[in-house]
């Protein structure tokens, strides 16, 4: 029983993280292609799921918006060495991420390669 508990607080949890860790939209996409051209939206799904799935499973996930868009590469850095994902798709987290912080903070979109 108390497994049971225990099992759906953390699913109730994390259903409340996800929650706030946005679906990419045309937005993202728009703002993703600015930066790297040939962005689609399948990629930046993926780098939503990779993190959701991947991240959750040793920690809270951090809500995009938490960091500006320059400090996820850092945070990525840091984290790269407790996943297991290849640099392809740690790419499509980091890019991922990057773009949700801006479309949700708010921050003019800067070309970069």
């Amino acid at each position: 029983m108390r497994r049971l508990l225990y099992f759906s607080l953390l699913l109730a949890s994390l259903a409340a993280c996800v929650g706030q860790v946005p679906e990419p939209t045309t937005q993202h996409v728009a703002r993703a292609q600015s930066r790297w051209p040939g962005t689609t939206q399948a990629r930046l799904t993926e780098g939503r799921e990779l993190f959701v799935e991947r991240c959750s499973g040793c920690h809270s996930l951090p809500i995009p918006a938490e960091h500006k868009a320059a400090e996820w590469p850092d945070v990525m850095k840091r984290m790269k060495p407790f996943v297991r994902m290849t640099p392809e798709q740690l790419t499509s987290v980091e890019r991922y991420l990057i773009v949700a912080s801006e479309v949700a903070n708010g921050a003019p979109s800067q070309a970069r390669n």
